[in-house]
């Protein structure tokens, strides 16, 4: 049945304070209501009840003027301005009013105290999903000036977002492709932005055992590859790295996907500097050694070594030479 009747009631207290009528989500609409009602409801709460449906408009109408005389012969305090039975349902504005009304409200302030009544009027509202496509399919492709968003992120910092609206947002963005215009831009916005340490910890917990697919991998592989690091951020992140203790499956991993790569003469220089000097400890030595026992090194390895161990042992010697002169 289309059409039906629905009670207002102060959740404080149980009465009732308006007769409606209505179809679709009109029972628990707040917009288009009266000033009087909407003091009603900021000062007590509204809980909606349908009270009855019917097959014609008519029909409808009757029941509601029936039920606005019943309750005012009961003296309720009720908020309705007429005995009911008017309206058109399924009237629309035309572009022009619509315009006209647009322009009315651009630039309009509410005050502190109207936002709060409209906010505790709102809670517990449900939009059907036809609405929410419906204003999707609105705000699309909008652009918001400055101003708007700024004052939208103001309005969001320090709100928690409940963990099922949450989960809720994660599955929307599911399968969702962001275009290279779009991530270029976000990647604009957050250059030279400092996360808060609380948000850094979130982020690592939240990332923490994590497994990405090969997918995944590769795309953050060639997203970071050729991209220069500064040299505050590389000391940054060796020393997030000093002390910290790699499992025994993570070293193998490590080793695996190392095995066969071959390094550029410039990366093995630039290793061997950063390597020069080096003191290892007594432990590191003899892990390195548990590590090398049966271990069997190519032709070319062979070689290699004796060639460093050759160069060091000559570079030795001049060094001794020039200390007896």
């Amino acid at each position: 049945m289309r059409f039906y009747t629905y009670l207002h009631k102060r959740r404080s207290d149980g009465l009732v304070f308006y007769v409606g009528k209505g179809h679709g989500q009109r029972a628990f609409y707040v917009h288009g209501r009266n000033q009087h009602w909407q003091n009603v409801v900021a000062k007590h709460g509204v809980d909606v009840e349908i009270v009855t449906h019917f097959e014609t408009e008519a029909e409808a109408f009757a029941h509601e003027k029936a039920l606005i005389a019943e309750y005012r012969a009961a003296s309720a305090p009720l908020t309705n301005k007429t005995d009911g039975g008017e309206g058109a349902t399924g009237h629309r504005h035309s572009a022009e009013t619509r315009a006209a009304i647009s322009a009315r409200q651009i630039g309009r302030v509410l005050p502190d105290e109207h936002r709060r009544k409209l906010s505790i009027a709102g809670k517990g509202h449900v939009v059907t999903q036809e609405t929410r496509a419906k204003i999707s399919k609105k705000n699309s492709g909008v652009k918001r000036t400055p101003e708007q968003c700024a004052a939208n992120s103001a309005a969001r910092v320090g709100k928690p977002i409940p963990e099922a609206t949450r989960a809720k947002m994660s599955a929307a963005l599911k399968g969702h492709v962001v275009s290279g215009e779009t991530r270029a831009k976000i990647s604009a916005a957050h250059l030279g932005a400092t996360l808060p340490d609380a948000v850094k910890a979130k982020i690592g917990d939240a990332n923490r055992g994590r497994v990405r697919s090969a997918e995944v991998k590769k795309k953050i592989v060639a997203g970071l590859t050729g991209r220069p690091v500064s040299a505050e951020t590389r000391a940054k992140m060796s020393a997030s790295q000093r002390g910290r203790v790699v499992s025994d499956e993570h070293r193998r991993k490590l080793s695996l996907a190392n095995t066969g790569r071959k390094l550029s003469a410039e990366t093995k220089a630039k290793i061997g500097a950063a390597s020069r000097g080096h003191v290892c400890s007594d432990e590191t030595r003899a892990k390195l050694s548990e590590v090398s026992k049966g271990r069997v090194f190519s032709a070319e390895w062979r070689q290699k070594i004796a060639m460093t161990k050759d160069g060091k042992k000559k570079q030795n010697g001049m060094k001794s030479e020039g200390g007896v002169l």
